[in-house]
């Protein structure tokens, strides 16, 4: 069966551009990617699946950026940096793993209020 990418699911458009990185990759070896929450659209086993396949390839040599809301790309992250944003200026800190699952747990509650 053939699909346009029109009837694909935004989970499912998400691991096709993933793949299309992914073969890019196998091709011309990059050494860096900033991804901008890829995870927004996958569900928990895919985020899961993509956070290890990430990790993977970290320790073969390629740096990942990767901004997320979601937990499961923080268990394997090596380095996390905190952006806020006050009187609509950006600041970047470091942070640990711990400040990053706890701001995920409070979006995560906000948007299950909203």
């Amino acid at each position: 069966m053939t699909y346009t990418i029109q009837e694909l699911s935004g989970g499912e458009r998400s691991i096709v551009a993933i793949c299309l990185f992914l073969c890019l990759n196998k091709i011309d070896n990059f050494s860096f990617f900033f991804f901008d929450e890829i995870d927004a659209a996958l569900d928990t086993i895919h985020r899961d699946n993509l956070s290890l396949l990430l990790k993977e390839l970290a320790h073969r040599g390629t740096q990942f950026i990767i901004t997320t809301f979601r937990k499961e790309l923080l268990e394997y992250s090596d380095n996390m940096y905190i952006v806020k944003i006050v009187d609509r200026e950006s600041y970047i800190s470091k942070g640990t793993k711990n400040e990053a699952y706890e701001i995920i747990s409070i979006e995560e509650k906000h948007a299950l209020e909203n």
